[in-house]
């Protein structure tokens, strides 16, 4: 059924693109027949969504939109993009693919690849909150799905590293840059974030300049930025007691509420079991607010180096100083306090030490 965008002005003038210049999109689009409606939206503007009415598996739509604008097709928890320009564009939700322009096409490839990894991410996320309300008696059951959901992403995200690079002459990457920012390191969006890029002024690679802004503040090369906090005793202390005094060192950012920093506790305290007489040293920088909490967390986990809090929770000084907006997160710090490293998880942590102190 066709439809027509109410207010369409005031969504897309909400989304500056790199072009104003007008096209209209016609959109045909597939799906399965039990759907009722799909939703679409411009690049990040998700408040401003537009709901459409799909008919026995069918829809179609046709507006006016910025040249080079992504527009998005919700179909429950997935999507496809394309970029608008002049060119219809056929969707078919059934098969996650993409017909229109050469851009679109390109862009249609990519999604259906990854369609079926985001089937599997998705499958392991609703069995991951399922088995989270089990606690304890399935720790290792969390444990191994965490391992399958990241070593899957990383998948995806190296099929998005190689897709980018290629198509710095359209903004189609703009999508993904938006989509993965989280998940990138500073090397990573320092090499996608060029200028030369049809995409890098595209309103959709606004997150990532913001990350990369973040991140800089724990690069590697940096020195440790001071902290002065206090520990389950109420004791104060400043991280330059530990940090930048001949010593290897982990400032560890994590929280006792947050399930992931708990999964990945045992990794820091095995490299801390392995390397501490050789030299390595932990301090644990909280995200708590509660501090029994905290207390508890540190004891339960086995966390018997240094910890310090200013119980302030997000707000937390160490979210201003080295940019961590999301837990758990890290860095390594070399004996005269230069930041050698950041957010090593998994078994990364102990691939760094092993470099270091093996050599």
């Amino acid at each position: 059924m066709k439809r027509k965008i109410l207010s369409l002005a005031a969504a897309l003038f909400a989304s500056a693109t790199v072009s104003a210049q007008s096209v209209t999109i016609s959109i045909k689009g597939t799906t399965a027949d039990t759907i009722k409606q799909v939703r679409l939206f411009v690049n990040t503007n998700r408040k401003d969504a537009t709901s459409i009415n799909v008919t026995n598996g069918t829809f179609t739509y046709t507006a006016q939109a910025a040249t080079n604008d992504i527009i998005i097709i919700e179909e429950g928890d997935f999507q496809l993009a394309f970029v608008a320009d002049a060119t219809p564009v056929s969707l078919d939700f059934n098969s996650m693919t993409i017909d229109g322009s050469a851009v679109n096409n390109e862009f249609g490839k990519f999604q259906t690849a990854k369609h079926a990894y985001d089937r599997q991410l998705q499958a392991l996320y609703l069995d991951y909150k399922q088995k989270s309300r089990l606690g304890e008696a399935a720790k290792a059951e969390i444990g191994a799905i965490i391992q399958r959901y990241d070593s899957i992403e990383s998948i995806v995200m190296d099929m998005a590293m190689d897709y980018i690079p290629k198509h710095k002459s359209d903004v189609s990457p703009a999508y993904l840059i938006h989509a993965y920012s989280n998940g990138f390191d500073y090397a990573t969006l320092e090499n996608i974030l060029v200028s030369d890029a049809a995409y890098y002024n595209h309103v959709m690679t606004g997150k990532a300049k913001e990350n990369l802004k973040r991140l800089s503040l724990r690069r590697p090369g940096r020195m440790f930025a001071d902290l002065e906090m206090s520990d389950p005793a109420g004791q104060p202390h400043k991280l330059s007691e530990w940090v930048g005094r001949g010593n290897y060192v982990l400032v560890d950012f994590w929280a006792s509420w947050c399930g992931p920093c708990r999964q990945e506790m045992p990794n820091v305290v095995e490299a801390y079991r392995r390397y501490h007489d050789r030299g390595f040293d932990v301090v644990a920088v909280s995200f708590d607010q509660d501090a029994t909490s905290w207390k508890n967390g540190i004891e339960k986990l086995g966390m018997v180096w240094h910890n310090i809090s200013d119980l302030k929770g997000w707000r937390c000084a160490a979210s201003e100083k080295y940019g961590v907006n999301s837990i758990p997160s890290n860095v390594l710090v070399d004996p005269q306090g230069k930041i050698i490293a950041s957010d090593l998880r998994g078994n990364a942590l102990l691939l760094k030490l092993s470099e270091i102190y093996n050599k």
